[in-house]
């Protein structure tokens, strides 16, 4: 019997922090990304929703949400910088944190990207340490959530 109530509330806490971790939409067209992309995010404390190109992450965001977005510029349907204008220009996502994730690392693709409304341009390849440490950079600018009331 107790052991029952002591699993019960492990599920508890468990679920409470999978509620209330921060969810990152990554949008890559390349699997092998996304693949580290979610083993570095999900081991960094994050949630990680996954899209294959540009189209499919807009749908993502509009239909599951998410509190940040990881993009890569080169993809089909829509590519990095027309996603992120779309989301500029929706009011409901307009402050999420954004960053561009790319191969192309010369300065005029940076400059692109954050006059766009990137908040951190990072080329690839990339190092899983920066990559993190430039998303709890972002979580910084996420407004608080609401304590949960029970």
């Amino acid at each position: 019997m107790q052991d029952s109530v002591i699993c019960i509330i492990s599920l508890r806490i468990v679920a409470d922090r999978i509620k209330n971790m921060t969810t990152v939409l990554v949008a890559d067209d390349d699997s092998s990304i996304l693949d580290l992309v979610q083993l570095e995010l999900s081991g960094g404390g994050y949630k990680p929703l996954l899209a294959s190109d540009g189209l499919s992450a807009w749908r993502t965001l509009t239909g599951e949400g998410a509190d940040m977005l990881v993009a890569d510029i080169n993809m089909p349907g829509l590519d990095g910088y027309q996603l992120l204008r779309k989301v500029r220009a929706d009011k409901r996502f307009a402050a999420m944190p954004v960053m561009i994730l790319t191969i192309r690392g010369d300065a005029m693709s940076a400059l692109k990207g954050l006059e766009t409304g990137a908040d951190e341009y990072l080329p690839k390849p990339f190092s899983k340490n920066e990559f993190l440490a430039r998303i709890r950079r972002m979580e910084v600018k996420l407004p608080l959530r609401p304590p949960d009331n029970r």
